[in-house]
């Protein structure tokens, strides 16, 4: 379930607070990433279209949560490259802690994500293969009875 996140309209140079919360908020996206992800590739398994549709929204609404957040801490870095060597060694240290869990969640989103493409490549390879098959089908069905040509019979009179 998505946790209501707000995304903060600007962070402030002064409040180390507001950039901690940004990435606070981005963790808390990317952990829904991920947790959609996972789920996904298990509705893919289960061919649960609903469900799949459902959680393909739900990583869009994470990407556009994420792309804000990161617009967010660009702009402030790009304003004020000093950012970072101004703040405390204290918060430097807790934006370096949140920073290594984003890049760790980071790490099993493209694992989960590679395995959620190869369970959608095998479905989308089954789908072939049966359309395929019913091609067949139809082609071998258009041979024996041809074009225009009624189906033809056994006589049964003597």
């Amino acid at each position: 379930m998505m946790h209501a996140y707000r995304t903060p309209q600007s962070i402030n140079p002064e409040d180390p607070q507001r950039i901690y919360d940004c990435l606070q908020g981005k963790c808390e996206a990317l952990r829904q990433f991920l947790d959609a992800t996972v789920a996904l590739r298990e509705a893919l398994c289960n061919q649960d279209q609903e469900k799949i549709d459902a959680l393909i929204q739900m990583r869009e609404s994470c990407i556009v949560r994420i792309n804000e957040i990161d617009s967010l801490i660009r702009d402030l870095t790009e304003k004020e490259p000093s950012y970072l060597k101004r703040l405390s060694v204290s918060d430097r240290e807790k934006i370096g802690e949140i920073s290594g869990t984003i890049e760790a969640t980071l790490d099993k989103i493209a694992t989960a994500n590679k395995d959620c493409i190869g369970s959608a490549s095998r479905r989308l390879r089954t789908i072939q293969d049966d359309m395929s098959l019913t091609v067949g089908h139809r082609h071998d069905l258009q041979r024996s009875y041809g074009k225009g040509q009624p189906p033809r019979f056994l006589s049964v009179s003597g």
